[in-house]
């Protein structure tokens, strides 16, 4: 895993952050003889703060899987899943 994230004091309010997954051949099954084919993923994301109702607050924009690889993945679970497809995700937080 790389992550890097990039808030530059010109940019003010805006920051960045990327991700980049890349597994190796993963096994599956308990005899060894069924092999995941190496997968490797990026994601971005962009930060904006603002405040509302008087709060300091955050909105966040991520893409996941921005190449829109196909694979498989497997779970801590050891479950074989599909990697989702290009993905998107509008964050709003906010302290209390």
């Amino acid at each position: 895993n790389v992550n890097v994230d990039y808030a530059p004091a010109r940019w003010g309010r805006w920051a960045a952050a990327l991700q980049w997954t890349s597994l190796s051949s993963r096994v599956v099954t308990n005899n060894d003889q069924v092999e995941l084919p190496p997968l490797s993923s990026l994601n971005v994301s962009l930060r904006y703060r603002l405040r509302l109702f008087n709060r300091p607050c955050s909105a966040r924009l991520d893409v996941a899987n921005v190449t829109n690889e196909t694979g498989l993945t497997i779970s801590s679970l050891y479950a074989v899943f599909p990697l989702l497809r290009r993905n998107y995700t509008l964050t709003l937080a906010t302290d209390i």
